[in-house]
């Protein structure tokens, strides 16, 4: 019955429908323009760089070869949306007798690009404008492809692989020194894995050996050093030997060289690090002479006193400690007498108690000390001297003045 209603009405009052449906679509025939033609046409520049690292352990060219020509044609897409672009495309529409302003061009201009292939989309109402802007277009991108390939293949070539190498290649140490550091670099970071790298030593004009002793000029030992995530170098510490001998050349020399195990990387890294050409480098030890011993005074004094007994603290000097290797093993000893005390010598067992020693002078340390014990007494007397002497008992040192003096000078 309702439904019957609604028919009812719906036929009564139909022209209140159609009404408006019919004058939107009289106002849109009479305001309705047909669109102008447009005419497009498409452009695919492809871009690509030889193989240039066949040579490097590990490289895989093809890969590298598509890198640069993501480099090359990201670029180019980047370039082609600038107002600069579109300027370019009008200079060489100009040079062909044809005027296009350049916001006309870059209006009629899009790109995209995927897997090294740039689109160059172009859309313009006269089919002859369209094709003249496409051939100005491909002829600015070919020519401005020359220095973004250069740019890519620089950053491909230079950028894309860590190379490890010496740094300087030449070293000079004194043997005095006890150690060398020799630095190893690596052109860029690895910052995902830390980077292993062999060296081995081998004697040139020097004596190498598992530690310092006898003839030996540096410890030769094979190793590792391990240049950790984002860092660019390491030093490898040698150690030279300071033997403090005389040798039968000025100089001495070593060499160091570097090489790679096969997977230097602790963690995937790509690219894998390469050697470069610079792998050997060379080490000079020039020679030290022997340091030099003495007593820290030409003479010392002690005042006698009048009873029991004191102590003169005597000290002994190296000019210079040594690095390594060597200990020096010096001998002393007092007697009566002393050039200060012409005719009043000081007497061993009434006047002192004599003495007779060795100091021992382990790698690193320049100064021992001994002492000589005086007897008091209340007498009066004149001041009296004993002489104290050094000589050497093991290691190599020079003694230019092996006497010392110690005068007890008399209070009563």
């Amino acid at each position: 019955m309702e439904i019957k209603l609604y028919l009812k009405i719906l036929l009564r009052w139909w022209w209140l429908v159609a009404i408006p449906a019919l004058v939107i679509g009289a106002v849109g025939l009479i305001t309705y323009h047909r669109p102008p033609v447009t005419y497009g046409t498409t452009v695919r520049f492809s871009a690509s760089l030889p193989p240039t690292l066949s040579a490097a352990p590990g490289a895989d060219p093809n890969y590298y070869s598509w890198l640069t020509s993501e480099y090359i044609v990201g670029g180019l897409s980047d370039w082609i949306k600038t107002g600069a672009f579109a300027q370019a495309v009008s200079d060489e529409l100009a040079a062909q007798g044809k005027t296009i302003p350049a916001p006309a061009v870059q209006g009629a201009l899009a790109s995209d690009y995927v897997r090294s292939q740039l689109v160059l989309f172009v859309n313009s109402g006269s089919p002859d404008d369209a094709a003249a802007i496409a051939n100005a277009a491909n002829a600015t991108n070919t020519a401005n492809a020359a220095a973004t390939q250069t740019r890519a293949a620089a950053a491909t070539a230079t950028a894309a692989v860590p190379v490890i190498q010496f740094s300087p290649l030449q070293y000079s140490v004194n043997e005095s020194a006890g150690t060398v550091a020799l630095t190893v670099t690596m052109s860029q970071p690895v910052n995902s894995s830390n980077v292993t790298v062999d060296y081995t030593l081998s004697d040139l004009s020097t004596t190498g050996d598992v530690a310092c002793g006898g003839v030996t000029d540096y410890v030769n030992t094979s190793g590792s050093i391990i240049i950790t995530a984002g860092a660019t170098s390491r030093t490898i510490n040698v150690t030279v030997c300071d033997d403090g001998a005389t040798e039968s050349s000025a100089d001495e020399q070593f060499q160091a060289a570097l090489s790679l195990p096969a997977s230097p990387c602790s963690l995937p890294c790509s690219p894998a690090p390469i050697l470069g050409p610079n792998v050997t480098a060379t080490v000079t030890i020039a020679d030290s002479a022997p340091p030099s011993v003495a007593f820290s005074n030409s003479s010392y004094t002690i005042a006698e006193g009048n009873s029991g007994t004191s102590a003169a603290t005597i000290t002994v000097d190296l000019s210079r400690a040594y690095a390594n290797t060597t200990t020096i093993v010096l001998g002393f000893t007092t007697s009566d007498g002393g050039a200060s005390c012409p005719g009043n010598p000081a007497t061993a067992g009434s006047d002192y108690v004599a003495v007779t020693g060795t100091l021992t002078f382990s790698p690193g340390e320049i100064s021992k000390t001994f002492d000589v014990t005086v007897n008091g007494d209340v007498l009066v007397e004149s001041d009296e001297c004993l002489t104290m002497t050094l000589n050497t008992v093991s290691g190599t040192v020079s003694i230019p003045t092996p006497a010392s003096e110690l005068i007890i000078l008399n209070d009563d």
